[in-house]
């Protein structure tokens, strides 16, 4: 019971690259959304949930 969060660790949450977009990215894009997206999980790259930080964004 309860809230449960999944993110891209989790596999909860991912982009999607498929026949409908393969074409608009390049290889260099999807290396680099590659790394990104290690990145974040690996706590490189901080996300910050705009909702828990009362609707407002830390970065100005």
């Amino acid at each position: 019971a309860g809230t449960i969060s999944l993110g891209l660790k989790e596999d909860g949450v991912d982009w999607a690259l498929d026949d409908n977009n393969r074409k608009l990215i390049t290889a260099d894009m999807e290396k680099k959304i590659k790394e990104i997206r290690a990145d974040i999980i690996g706590g490189k790259i901080k996300v910050i949930d705009y909702r828990a930080n009362n609707n407002s964004c830390p970065v100005s």
